[in-house]
C-alpha cells in the first residue's frame, strides 16, 4: 500500500508517493527518512543512528494530520484549547504586527515584530515577550544587538546610537552595568566598569579583553 505524504517546511512544499513503510525527503537540505506504517513517531537522518521524535516537529508548530491513506504535516493548526500554533504566522494587535513562531497563541521562538512606533525587532520571543538574543532597530535611528529578558536589555549587547556613539558590554535593567566599551562620536574609546549608565572605574583595554575571553 502506498501513502501520499504531503508536508510543508517553511517555503518548501513536497508531495510524493512512497511505500507503506518508508519515505524519504530533503528538508532544508537535510535528508530525512521516515520509517514505520504510522511513521513510528520518529525520523532518522540518512547515514545517522540518531532518531528524532516527531513530537519535536509538533513542538516547533507543525501539525500532523492523518487522512485515511495520506498524512499531512502542515505549518499551523488549531490546538485543543482553541489557541493557534505555527512557525510562520502573523499576529496583529495593539503593539503592531508580528510574523514568526507562535505557540498556544503567543509569540514563542524566532520572529519579527514591527511596532506601531516604527521600531522593529528581529529575534527571540518567549510567552509574548522579547526574551533571548535579537536585534532592535529604532525608528529614530540606531540599533541594539544583544540579549533581552522580558523586553529589557540584560546580559551582553551592543548599542549603536543615531549620533554614531557606541557601547558594547554588559547590561542590566536596560542600562550599562558592568564591563563595557564606550566609543564617543569622535571615535575615542573608553574601557570601564559602569553602574546604571555611569562610569565608576576605568580599566585598560587588556583588562577589558581578558574579561570577555
Amino acid at each position: 500500500m502506498n501513502r501520499k505524504i504531503m508536508f510543508s517546511i517553511g517555503s518548501i512544499l513536497i508531495v510524493s508517493i512512497f511505500s507503506f513503510n518508508t519515505f524519504a525527503a530533503s528538508i532544508n537540505n537535510i535528508s530525512i527518512v521516515f520509517k514505520g506504517d504510522t511513521l513510528d513517531n520518529k525520523v532518522i537522518a540518512e547515514g545517522s543512528d540518531v532518531y528524532v521524535s516527531l513530537d519535536v516537529l509538533t513542538e516547533l508548530g507543525y501539525e500532523i494530520k492523518w487522512k485515511s491513506d495520506e498524512v499531512e504535516l502542515v505549518e499551523k493548526g488549531q490546538n485543543s484549547n482553541g489557541t493557534v500554533t505555527g512557525v510562520n504566522l502573523t499576529i496583529t494587535d495593539e503593539t503592531g504586527i508580528y510574523t514568526g513562531a507562535v505557540l498556544n497563541g503567543l509569540r514563542n521562538g524566532m520572529g519579527t515584530q514591527a511596532f506601531k512606533s516604527g521600531d522593529v525587532y528581529v529575534g527571540a520571543f518567549k510567552d509574548d515577550m522579547i526574551t533571548g538574543n535579537g536585534t532592535y532597530y529604532y525608528d529614530a535611528g540606531g540599533i541594539y544587538e544583544g540579549s533581552f529578558i522580558n523586553g529589557i536589555k540584560v546580559g551582553i549587547g551592543k548599542r549603536i546610537y543615531i549620533d554614531k556613539r557606541e557601547y558594547y558590554g554588559e547590561w542590566d535593567n536596560g542600562l550599562w552595568n558592568g564591563y563595557g566599551k564606550y566609543i564617543d562620536e569622535n571615535g575615542k574609546k573608553i574601557f570601564a566598569v559602569w553602574e546604571n549608565g555611569r562610569m565608576i572605574q576605568r580599566v585598560s583595554e587588556k583588562q577589558f579583553d581578558n574579561y570577555f575571553d
